[in-house]
């Protein structure tokens, strides 16, 4: 009986370390990518037909998900979060109606960036970003970035360096 119990134990561990990306609400936000111009994507997946409204600061469009179908939403470069220590209103809200699983693409000439975006309920208050320096083929370097997103008014955000960079000073 001790074995039975622990063959189900597993199984509901593994449905939900494999079930967290999929979700109904999503909130999303693409920084930056190199030079601003490239495309801007989400790509959308579910088991089901559904039924998917995506809100920018531009409006809401409506879109539909065959089963087993992916669908491919390309968005206005103006989407993009561009500044340092700024505030833009950038964010992209995604609703369906049944669980989805979301992608994003970051595309220009030369980088790409990806992501597989986590539905609101998976989401934290703590997050470490491991960073790197980069170079582009000149030799030159470039720093790293991020970039937060408040899912509600009046959020209050603490970033915390472990390097001094620009006019942020590690603690």
């Amino acid at each position: 009986m001790r074995k039975i119990g622990f063959i189900i134990f597993l199984i509901f561990i593994n449905f939900k370390i494999f079930s967290i990306n999929q979700g109904t609400n999503f909130w999303v936000s693409f920084p930056r990518n190199f030079d601003g111009i490239g495309d801007k994507i989400l790509m959308m997946t579910s088991d089901f037909d559904v039924s998917v409204t995506i809100t920018t600061s531009a409006g809401s469009n409506n879109y539909q998900i065959t089963a087993g179908g992916i669908l491919r939403v390309t968005l206005p470069s103006y989407i993009e979060a561009i500044g340092d220590d700024s505030i833009t209103n950038t964010g992209i809200h995604i609703v369906s109606s049944a669980p989805i699983t979301l992608y994003g693409l970051n595309k220009t000439t030369e980088t790409t960036d990806g992501f597989l975006a986590l539905p609101y309920e998976a989401l934290g208050d703590k997050y470490v970003i491991l960073t790197a320096q980069g170079r582009l083929g000149s030799g030159s370097i470039y720093g790293s970035q991020f970039t937060a997103l408040a899912t509600e008014d009046n959020t209050i955000l603490t970033v915390i360096p472990s390097v001094s960079t620009g006019t942020r000073i590690a603690w």
